[in-house]
């Protein structure tokens, strides 16, 4: 059998390194991530989609 690893420790430290290799984040790079977190609560519907 294989032992499992603890994947949410893996994400979380790859997180961390990503985050630590990549610099600073600009502000559309905060707000795009902003948006995302939200998803697709925060799209428009009807007319303001496009919606004929």
């Amino acid at each position: 059998m294989k032992k499992q690893k603890a994947k949410p420790l893996l994400v979380a430290a790859f997180k961390a390194e990503a985050q630590r290799l990549g610099g600073s984040i600009s502000a559309n790079q905060r707000r795009f991530m902003a948006a995302a977190k939200l998803g697709r609560q925060m799209e428009p519907t009807g007319v303001m989609a496009g919606c004929a």
